[in-house]
This record gives structure tokens, C-alpha cells and sequence, in this order.
């Protein structure tokens, strides 16, 4: 029904009543006519076939004689009568056989007649009728009648003209009342609808309907204009609270805008601080386990030398100079901290300012000297004793003078003005170095900001200095300012408060060693040995720093070739017509850097079998991963030990050596299992020293806050886990060559040693280990007990909170092979997971709960695979496990 009706939902009421009307209408009549109709069809037929029934008769009784002499002319006559009617179309007689006897018209086919006498009735497109010819009692014959309907089809025709003229003048009268009747109706409610209609188009709620009369669209139209009045009440207070909404949404709005411009310009702000203390920490790093390394190499060198072996002069040197760079770094860490906390005040009294600052600009003469560089100095000042901090100006003018020594190159000049007047000192420090651009100079003097990236700076540093100047000047009351252009060097000024004073100054040894001396200008040229000696192996080392350069070749000149470069580029050149056997680089260099400079190496074909160690201060993944990536061989951690270079690099250049001899599958082989033993030995050595630094640092500091704590404690664990893991690798990398050979042993027994090695654990957690009868088979003793001790230890530690750990052990014999299971109570695992927890590394808890290196499952799946045996697991999650692995009954160990 809503199909029916839907197409008329959207029309307008008049045609709506209209339509219904008609359609009414419509309907009766066609009801009305279609009955009718049918009536006089039924009747007609009925008439019809009673009239042709008359007609048979008649011509049946006539025939009677005919039949009865069997005269077929006479038969015929009879026929012939029935010509006078034209509906008639064919007619025969049949005699007493029901064969037809005579036809009509004479020369019909007797093919077009029924074979035999049948009802009457009607068929399809014409009428029969049979009609028997009777004599007595006796049947002479049929008589058949076949008649066309064109009686019926005329009789349709008309009726047919009747019912369309009935219906048409009925709908024409219905639609004539109709739209005089329905305005009665419709008028009211279109007048409704206009009025709803103008109202939500002006939004004019004022406009009322016009009532047309009291039934019920009269009453709808007087609550049609009751609801406007509230409506229209309703409206006013809407529109007078709106005004004021939009006024606050206005003033909200404004305010929005101005607070998402403000977070805007926060957040680009601690982006760009993040990567600026990213950076930082990179390079203090660096700039630590630099001297670090300069300071504990040559100790732990002397250390180890003979005894009575003489020490070098330079030696101690190197390690005075790095300390005092050292403590410069850490005192400005210091400084940066305080400053940091609100803690760093300033401290006044009496001192001599000329003495002061000529002593400071004394201890650069001899630096100045090295590079060639020219000082005028320029000291005035009418009361030259004045109210200043010491440590706050000497700081101030250290850090001035180590930027200037550091940026002006060979040749330049540096000047140093100073006067005070009356309460004021001016303090001016000038040079003809590289200059700064103004971009840079607007950053200038904020904290971790370098001019330079961290990975490819041509100068040290962390970035703290000229930040330190301007929060110690304001300190001072006063300012720190530059003026420079670049290409022609820079001027920075200290304005502050000297307050003239009468009284003495106290005492100060401004001696070098009382005070931080200038570190040693790093940029210096390293001359490059010249000496050839062919029958060692070469190394390149690329440092830019002159004295861990000097250091190193020191140390590996004795046994190898070796030449030096001081920057990425350099190197890069030389490595292409030197050809070395070793590149030895540092990570941080000018011009080109370290991972840059193994990149290009190893997408060279000439040269990428070169291996390249890099030596680096950076131990975070991120920097790990990017010399991985590169290609980089190898990674020697600053500090590190000399006799840690010298062996890395001995192992690399015999390595090296192996591989220019051995046969492609046993020089990867090899060289695999040999990388692995130094790598796993060698790092053990630097994680010592990082858990160790890291526990004197703690001793130090206490007063460190709880995210630093964790922080240490985070790397001490790590460091720790670290030194686990490197043993299990060891082990892992011994079974590919291992130390035991195969002979016959009794499984039983090694089963009993594995037991006593966890006679601890098994005590303590009461666990029940039975096992049936183990054989005789021919393995490596060491390696099976290693199975065995691991499964039992892995169904210890992942037995269930509550109940005794139950484990069973025992073996069952195949056609070729013992099948061994150990089967646990345990926490079981997924059965999805039976393969993942042999690979390597692969955990499915969480190590705080389950501590372990993951490497467990993975040795004794290679242990048993080496003895040519499989190995795999079942498990339900909290139903146990069941470990399962082969032997074969002859030792078919795999050979490698």
C-alpha cells in the first residue's frame, strides 16, 4: 500500500482530492461495467449455443430419412439449408458408424471434419455442436455444426463502446463535482500551508492564517496561530541571546586564535630546542670520550709497560692537557647547570682587573704562537682595583679568547681592549678570524646553538660557551654583544658594573696551573709519516684531533704501515691511491665525516673490501645504526684501552690476511666466527668501564634527581645484560667449530651432571625431576649436557606461581632415531608460538618478569641439529610444555 500511495505524497492537495475522487469513481464504474460485461458474455454464449443447438436439431430431424435409405443427395439438400446463415462454416452428417455422410459446403474435405462425433461447445476460434438423429430408438447418425464467433466478437465491440462511454461521461461528471467540491477542502489548508510557508521563508512570525470556517481545519488553523504567538515570543528572547552568544563567541574566538598562535610558535620553539639539545649531547660526548680516551690510554699504557720502563715526557703531557680540557668541559656542564636552576650568583670582591686579565691573555701566548697568530693588548683602567667576580669575569674572558684562538686562522689577529670607567668596565676582545654570518649571529648567544652540525664540525665544543658569557655578564650586571662580518673576523664586548674600591685585593697565584689552561689548538696540521715499510700491513687513520692521531700511531706503528689524515675528504683521497689494509676512522671529522667517509668507501667496488673500524664517543642506537648502515666493519668505543686498539687491529689485519688465503666458503665462514669471538670479547672491556664510570659517577653525585638516577641505573642494567648476552653469543658461536668430539657416553649420566649444575634451583623452588631409562649414544658430552641443563632450567623459570614444578624426562626408540622429550607443568605457551620461541632473541614475556638473553631454545636447536638430530615443542597456556628432540641411532654429527 505505501508503494501506491508514495507517488502522490508530493503533489498538491487540490489534485490530491481530485485524484482521489476520480480514482473512486474510476473504480466503481469499472467494476460496475466489468460485471456487466461478463454477464452478458456468459449469457451470450449461452444463447449462441443454444440457437446452433436449435439449428442442429431441425437439420437432424430432416435427416432422418436420408440416413435411414443411406441417401447421401438428399443428405446433402438438408446440409444446404443452412447456408442462409453466414456464421456458419462448415457441417456434415455422420451415419450410424460415425463416418461423415454428406457435407456442407458439398465439397469439403472430409480431413476438416472430426473423425468421430463429439460434444459441443466451444473451441478455439469457432463453436461445434453435435446433435444425434434420432429415429425411435434407433441412432441413424450426427449431425455437426461448426459456427465462427463473430457473433460474439460484434458483441464485444459494443459492449466494449458501451463501457468506455459510460465511464468517460461518469469521470467527466465526477471531475466537473470534484473541482467544484474540493476548493471546500483544499482552500483552508493551502491557505495554512501559504501562511507556514511565508513565515519560514521571511522568518516573520507575526503573519497569522486565515480561518475559513469551524470544523476541523478551522480548529487546526486557530492552534496553527496560537503556537506562532509562542513561537514568536520565543523567538524574540532566542534572537536577543543570540546576539549576546556571538558577541562571546566572538571574543572566544579572538581568544583562540591567539592562544593556537601562541602554542604554534611554542611548539616550533621546543622542536628547535629538542634538536639543539640533541645535538648538544652529541657533541659533549664526544667532547668527553675525546681527553677521556687521551687520559686513560696512555695511563693504562704505562700501566701495563714494564717495570722501570722510563715515562715519556710527552705521555704526560698529553694526559695534563686532556684532563685540563676535561675539567674545563665538566666545570662549564656545571656552570650550565646552576645557571639552569636559578642557583649560580655572583660573588664580589676586590680584585686587581689588569692583573687578572693580562694573566688569562698570557697563558694564549704560547697557542697564539703555535698558529702564528698576532696579540695586541690594550689594559686601562684609572682604579684597577674593582668589585668584580672573579670566576664569573675569568670564565667570561677564557671562553673570548678560546673562540677567537679557535676561528682565527693562521697569520690573523687578535686584540684585547679593556678600560673602566668610574663603576663601569668594558672588556673587548677582537679578531680577524671566519666571521659570522647575521643569521647566525641572532642565535648566537643561546644555549646549545653551534654555527656548525655536529657530525662534520671543523671546531670543537659544546655549544655552552657564549650562552655562559651572556648569563654570567648579566650576572655582572652588564652584557655580552658582537659585531662581526664575515670573512673579516668579530669583535665581542663585556659591558658591566666594576665598582672602584680601596680596599687590597686578596692574594691569587694567577699561575697556569692554578687556573683552567687553554687546551691545545686542535686544528694544527699532523704531519703525515713519509717512511714506507712494504712488508707491513697499511693502516689509515682518519683523526682530526693531532694528539689521539699522534697517540695512535704510536701505538700502531710498531707492527703496521701507517698513515694519517685529518679530515673525511683527505682520507677518502688516500684510501683510493693508498689502497690500505685497515681504515681506522674517527666519527666526527671536518669537511666529511666518518660515516660519509664509509659510505663512499664501501660503494666503491675498487675499495669496498676495505674494512673500516670507527671510532666514535656516540653509543646510542640511532648513531650505531647510521655506521652499520654505511657499512662500517667495526665500532671502537672512546675511551678505550691501548691494548684493545692493538688487538682489534691485529685481529682485523690478520683477518684480513686470511681471507687474501683462504677459499670463498671457509673465508665467510671464518671470518664470521672470528668477528664474532673479538667482537664478544672485546666489548666486555668498554662495558666494564661503563658500569664502572657510572658507579663513580653515582658516588659523586649525590644529589642527582630521580629521572638521572634512572637514567644511570637504566644504563648500568643495560650495560650488564649486555655483558650476559655477549657470553651467550660466544657460545652460540662456538658450536659451528666446537671445542668437544664425538664419543659414546651414557645420556643418563650427563642427564645427572646437568642436575647438580642447578642443584641450587631445583632445591629452592622443590621441583620434581623423574626420568626413565636414557641410552648409550655417541654425542659431544659438554653440548647435550648444555640441552639438558637449558630445558630443565627453562621449565624452572616458567613454572607457575602456586604448586611444585613437576618435570619428566625420558626417551623412546624409532626406526633410526631416540625421540627425547622433557615434559613440564608450567605456564606453557601458545601453540602458535611453538616456533618462535627457537629463534633468536625471540621472548614471549616481558624480561622483568622472565629475565634471560632469548638465546636459550636457540643453542639447543643448533646443538641437536649439529648431532644431526631435530628439535621442536608443544604447549597449552597454562597446561605445561613438552619439549621434544632426535638423535639418530649412529652419530651422523654434521660436518662443516
Amino acid at each position: 500500500m505505501s508503494d501506491l500511495t508514495l507517488p502522490f505524497k508530493d503533489i498538491p492537495i487540490r489534485l490530491k482530492l481530485m485524484t482521489v475522487i476520480l480514482l473512486t469513481s474510476g473504480a466503481v464504474l469499472l467494476l460496475t461495467c466489468a460485471a456487466f460485461v461478463a454477464y452478458e458474455i456468459v449469457t451470450l454464449h449461452r444463447v449462441i449455443l443454444q440457437r446452433y443447438q436449435t439449428s442442429a436439431q431441425i437439420i437432424a430431424a430432416n435427416s432422418t430419412a436420408a440416413l435411414a435409405f443411406q441417401n447421401q443427395t438428399d443428405a446433402t439438400e438438408v446440409l444446404d439449408a443452412l447456408r442462409m446463415d453466414p456464421r456458419i462454416m462448415e457441417a456434415c452428417i455422420y451415419d450410424a458408424k460415425g463416418k461423415v455422410f454428406a457435407t456442407y459446403p458439398p465439397k469439403a474435405s472430409v480431413a476438416n471434419f472430426p473423425q468421430a462425433p463429439g460434444e459441443s461447445g466451444y473451441q478455439l476460434g469457432h463453436m461445434e455442436v453435435f446433435c444425434p438423429v434420432i429415429q425411435g430408438n434407433r441412432t441413424l447418425g450426427t449431425v455437426y455444426v461448426q459456427s465462427d464467433l463473430s457473433a460474439l466478437t460484434d458483441r464485444y465491440h459494443a459492449y466494449a463502446w458501451l463501457a468506455a462511454g459510460v465511464i468517460f461521461a461518469s469521470l467527466l461528471l465526477a471531475f466537473l463535482l470534484s473541482r467544484m467540491l474540493q476548493k471546500q477542502i483544499s482552500e483552508p489548508i493551502l491557505a495554512l500551508a501559504g501562511t507556514a510557508q511565508a513565515i519560514s521563508k521571511q522568518q516573520d512570525f507575526s503573519v497569522r492564517a486565515q480561518k475559513f470556517g469551524k470544523d476541523e481545519i478551522g480548529s487546526l488553523t486557530d492552534a496553527f496561530n496560537q503556537m506562532l504567538d509562542e513561537i514568536q515570543t520565543q523567538d524574540q528572547a532566542i534572537k536577543k541571546l543570540n546576539a549576546g552568544l556571538e558577541q562571546r563567541i566572538l571574543e572566544r574566538t579572538a581568544e583562540l586564535e591567539k592562544t593556537n598562535l601562541e602554542v604554534r610558535d611554542a611548539n616550533d620553539k621546543l622542536k628547535e630546542l629538542d634538536k639543539l639539545k640533541t645535538d648538544f649531547f652529541a657533541n659533549v660526548s664526544h667532547e668527553l670520550r675525546t681527553p677521556l680516551t687521551l687520559i686513560l690510554a696512555p695511563v693504562e699504557a704505562l700501566l701495563t709497560a714494564p717495570a722501570g720502563t722510563p715515562i715519556p715526557k710527552e705521555t704526560l703531557q698529553i694526559v695534563q692537557n686532556n684532563a685540563s680540557r676535561l675539567l674545563q668541559i665538566v666545570n662549564g656542564l656545571l656552570d650550565f647547570s646552576k645557571v639552569a636552576a636559578k642557583k649560580m650568583e655572583a660573588h664580589r670582591e676586590p680584585v686587581h682587573i689588569l692583573d687578572l686579565t693580562r694573566s688569562i691573555v698570557w697563558d694564549f701566548k704560547g697557542l697564539m704562537k703555535q698558529k702564528g697568530i698576532e696579540l695586541d693588548v690594550s689594559l686601562d683602567a684609572g682604579h684597577p682595583v674593582v668589585e668584580m667576580d672573579r670566576y664569573l669575569y675569568e670564565r667570561i674572558l677564557f671562553n673570548l679568547l678560546s673562540n677567537a684562538v679557535k676561528f682565527t686562522p693562521k697569520g690573523g689577529k687578535i686584540r684585547v681592549d679593556l678600560y673602566a670607567i668610574d663603576d663601569q668596565l668594558t672588556l673587548t676582545v677582537m679578531d680577524t678570524g671566519i666571521g659570522i654570518s647575521e643569521a647566525n649571529q641572532k642565535k648566537l648567544f643561546e644555549k646549545f646553538h653551534q654555527v656548525e652540525g655536529s657530525a662534520t664540525r671543523r671546531f670543537e665544543g659544546t655549544g655552552l660557551g657564549l650562552a655562559m658569557c651572556k648569563e654570567f655578564a648579566q650576572l655582572l650586571e652588564g652584557a655580552v654583544t658582537v659585531k662581526s662580518e664575515e670573512g673579516k673576523g668579530s669583535a665581542f664586548t663585556l659591558v658591566c658594573q666594576a665598582p672602584k674600591t680601596k680596599e687590597k685585593p686578596v692574594f691569587v697565584d694567577f699561575s697556569a696551573n692554578k687556573r683552567l689552561a687553554p687546551v691545545a689548538d686542535r686544528t694544527a696540521a699532523v704531519k703525515i709519516t713519509a717512511e714506507e715499510m712494504e712488508s707491513q700491513p697499511k693502516v689509515l687513520v682518519a683523526e682530526d684531533n693531532p694528539e689521539m692521531a699522534d697517540f695512535i700511531h704510536g701505538l700502531l706503528s710498531a707492527f703496521c704501515n701507517v698513515r694519517l689524515a685529518v679530515d673525511g675528504i683527505e682520507a677518502l683521497s688516500m684510501v683510493r691511491r693508498w689502497h690500505p689494509d685497515l681504515v681506522l676512522s674517527d666519527v666526527m671529522m671536518p669537511l666529511m665525516d666518518g660515516i660519509h667517509l664509509t659510505h663512499e668507501i664501501k660503494n666503491d667496488k675498487e675499495i669496498s673490501a676495505i674494512p673500516v673500524v670507527l671510532l666514535t664517543a656516540m653509543t646510542d642506537r640511532e648513531s650505531l645504526m647510521a655506521g652499520w648502515q654505511a657499512g662500517a666493519d667495526d665500532y671502537l668505543f672512546k675511551p678505550f684501552h691501548p691494548k684493545e686498539l692493538e688487538a682489534r687491529v691485529r685481529s682485523i689485519l690478520a683477518s684480513v690476511e686470511w681471507r687474501r688465503k683462504s677459499e670463498a666458503y671457509r673465508r665467510q665462514r671464518d671470518a664470521l666466527e672470528h668477528f664474532t669471538h673479538i667482537a664478544s670479547h672485546d666489548l666486555r672491556e668498554p662495558l666494564r668501564k661503563i658500569i664502572n664510570f657510572i658507579q663513580l659517577f653515582e658516588n659523586g653525585q649525590k644529589d642527582l634527581d630521580a629521572d638521572s638516577q634512572f637514567y644511570l641505573r637504566t644504563i648500568r642494567d643495560s650495560a650488564t645484560r649486555m655483558h650476559r648476552l655477549l657470553d651467550v653469543l660466544m657460545e652460540y658461536s662456538r658450536l659451528d667449530r666446537p671445542d668437544g668430539s664425538f664419543a659414546t657416553a651414557s645420556l643418563g649420566e650427563i642427564l645427572e651432571n646437568a642436575e647438580e649444575d642447578l642443584s641450587e634451583e631445583i632445591a629452592r623452588t622443590g621441583a620434581k625431576i623423574t626420568a626413565g631409562p636414557l641410552p648409550d649414544l655417541t654425542v659431544i658430552k659438554d653440548q647435550i649436557r648444555l640441552v639438558f641443563q637449558n630445558l630443565i632450567a627453562n621449565s624452572l623459570k616458567y613454572r607457575k606461581a602456586e604448586g611444585i614444578p613437576e618435570i619428566h624426562i625420558e626417551a623412546k626408540k624409532k626406526e633410526f632415531e631416540w625421540v627425547f622429550s622433557v615434559k613440564d607443568n608450567g605456564i606453557g605457551f601458545d601453540p602458535a608460538q611453538g616456533e618462535k620461541i627457537f629463534i633468536m632473541f625471540e621472548r614471549l614475556h616481558g624480561n622483568e618478569k622472565y629475565p634471560g638473553e632469548g638465546m636459550g631454545l636457540t643453542i639447543c636447536r643448533k646443538i641437536i641439529e649439529t648431532h644431526g638430530g631435530r628439535m621442536w615443542a608443544n604447549g597449552y597456556p597454562d597446561k605445561g610444555a613438552t619439549f621434544y628432540f632426535t638423535l639418530p641411532l649412529e652419530k651422523e654429527a654434521l660436518v662443516f
